[in-house]
């Protein structure tokens, strides 16, 4: 195994990106904002260390799982608008449901060929085959 391999530090060079804040408060309005004042400092931390530009902020605040999904789809048809070129978050879990939401919201992002871009987890890809690449990899490998 690759032991002595070293890490490349991420660089994304001026990647425009529209931020999402998202707490787990439902209740308590001020609460809410507090945590995602505290969100935003980690996000815009991270961003200022990997050369991100956040071009517009979302927030959740104490609204339901229905109002983040919607404001996850109106952040890609910002993207696809060209104002962004990914979406920057704190971590997949404050923004999806379960496993499953995650890799939809993902997927989403990538079919439109964009990114996301987590403070905890890096970079989220579906390291999948695209059309023709899969026609080409099948064909060489024969």
């Amino acid at each position: 195994m690759r032991k002595n391999r070293k890490k490349k530090k991420l660089s994304y060079h001026d990647l425009r990106c529209i931020v999402i804040l998202s707490s787990n408060e439902n209740e308590n309005e001020d609460r809410a904002k507090k945590k995602e004042d505290a969100q935003r400092k980690y996000i815009y931390e991270y961003a200022d260390a990997h050369d991100l530009i956040p071009m517009v902020e979302l927030r959740r605040g104490i609204m339901g799982q229905a109002v983040m999904n919607s404001m996850y789809d109106r952040a890609i048809s910002m993207m696809q608008s060209g104002r962004a070129e990914a979406i920057l978050l704190s971590n997949m879990a404050s923004v999806s449901r379960d496993t499953f939401d995650a890799y939809t919201k993902v997927g989403k992002v990538a079919g439109s060929g964009f990114r996301v871009v987590t403070v905890d987890e890096g970079e989220l890809k579906l390291d999948l085959y695209k059309g023709d690449e899969r026609e080409v990899r099948q064909n060489a490998g024969a």
